[in-house]
């Protein structure tokens, strides 16, 4: 019999089960069909006996359990990479929503994610990385849950992989066409050191921008520990000893001990590591989530409110204007904000979520109206009203990152040039006062001070 045979032979039987309300055998004889067509090679019929499968889930009210998730997972570790899959993962993902909310079941989507970094498809693997990382008091988490608390780090991770790929990428592009003696630009090894923080920022705002704050810090310790590890990236840190240092919270800020995920899906207090590097944007990624993760807790803490009432309450005057000085220096130093919309967005956002900065309409210049707002300029756009307390923002896809240009990568060759001939032991940042690593020299990037707002 025919692969096309065999499946309209196992659909009509289905019916005629369905038909009787005999959902276990329909749904037991769907499943065990489409595994049999996958390792056949029948692509095209697996998958659709298996989306019929997912249809029947509805029908008969199956439950989101270990079992029903598991049906799934076997079928889509069966299926090759193509159009078929992807129709019965957006099948399984719609069907979770109805008992997980809107993201779907975060144990589905990161078996998908796992699944699609394994076979190198990052951009189609980062939305399910997301959705898998719940909020801290997210209900909607399956109780067999405790592998989802890795989720952040793997996503850490991913994005180094992504980063290599990227820069190996580049290097073709620009070298495409060009003949042997033009080809003298920057090398793969150069842009992974130069573009790693575009990649850390990327992941890391998704997060925070959703309120996933101790996830973050999950995230962004392991990025940079898999980054400072890789050999082309082990001449990032600056020649400082201690580096790593701790970050420490800005003057006259009183902050609760950070707190951070542990492998067995508890909260723990957490000290967050400061390495300070010749990338500017992951000296930024650093104390972007040490100051967001401050007001996260600040705010929190003085009024005790729950994590979704926590923008209501306003930010200490410190912490503003560690925040805006830290954005000030970005700008001054960071390239990111300016080719990838995430970061240019991601901080308009936090500033109004965590630090009651009110950000300019997305229109024009992304970065140059947040800092004309911030700073009491005028903007390139008309201001938006100020925001009434935390609006988580849901995921939000972005395209492929930017591949830069051969100048721009060499600009930034030279920058990092010469962070690495500073003097030992004298920081990016050294001499200014505010959020501080310990042991007496100043955070990297935007050293925070206060200042006048008004």
């Amino acid at each position: 019999m025919s692969g096309y045979d065999e499946h309209q032979r196992l659909r009509t039987k289905a019916v005629r089960l369905l038909s009787k309300k005999n959902y276990p055998a329909a749904i037991a004889l769907l499943y065990e069909g489409s595994m049999k067509m996958l390792q056949a090679g029948e692509q095209g019929s697996g998958c659709d006996l298996a989306i019929y499968m997912i249809d029947v889930y509805g029908q008969a009210g199956v439950e989101l359990d270990k079992t029903s998730r598991d049906r799934i997972f076997q079928i889509l570790k069966l299926a090759k990479a193509d159009f078929w899959r992807k129709k019965l993962t957006d099948a399984a993902v719609k069907w979770s929503t109805k008992a997980s909310g809107a993201d779907g079941d975060p144990a589905l989507r990161y078996e998908v994610a796992k699944l699609l970094w394994k076979e190198g498809s990052y951009l189609q693997a980062e939305p399910h990385f997301h959705a898998s990382i719940p909020a801290p008091s997210d209900d909607n988490v399956a109780s067999d849950s405790t592998e989802l608390q890795e989720a952040p780090a793997n996503l850490g991770s991913m994005m180094v992989d992504w980063l290599e790929v990227h820069a190996t990428k580049s290097v073709e592009l620009r070298s495409h066409g060009k003949s042997g003696e033009d080809k003298d630009g920057p090398d793969a090894a150069a842009i992974q050191r130069i573009e790693a923080g575009r990649f850390a920022l990327r992941g890391l705002f998704l997060l925070l921008i959703a309120g996933k704050v101790p996830a973050a810090h999950s995230y962004l310790k392991s990025f940079i520990s898999k980054l400072v590890a890789h050999p082309a990236c082990k001449t990032l840190p600056l020649p400082m000893e201690p580096n790593p240092r701790t970050f420490s919270p800005p003057a006259g800020v009183n902050a609760p001990p950070a707190r951070q995920i542990t492998p067995s899906g508890e909260q723990s207090d957490y000290v967050q590591p400061l390495w300070l590097t010749a990338n500017a944007d992951i000296n930024f990624a650093q104390m972007c989530l040490g100051l967001v993760d401050c007001a996260w807790r600040v705010k929190g803490e003085a009024k005790g409110l729950s994590q979704s009432e926590r923008g209501a309450a306003r930010a200490p005057d410190a912490l503003r204007n560690a925040w805006i000085a830290l954005a000030r220096q970005y700008v001054k130093q960071g390239v990111a904000g300016s080719v990838d919309d995430v970061v240019g967005e991601g901080i308009n956002t936090l500033s109004g979520l965590f630090f009651d900065l009110q950000p300019p309409r997305a229109q024009g210049n992304m970065l140059a109206d947040m800092m004309s707002s911030l700073f009491g300029g005028s903007s390139s756009s008309p201001a938006a009203a100020a925001p009434k307390g935390a609006k988580w923002v849901t995921y939000k896809r972005y395209s492929e990152p930017v591949i830069l240009t051969e100048e721009e990568d060499e600009e930034r060759t030279e920058a990092e040039t010469d962070s690495l001939a500073q003097p030992k032991g004298q920081s990016q940042a050294q001499g200014s006062k505010g959020a501080t690593a310990s042991g007496g020299a100043s955070a990297p990037v935007a050293p925070p001070v206060e200042e006048d707002l008004d």
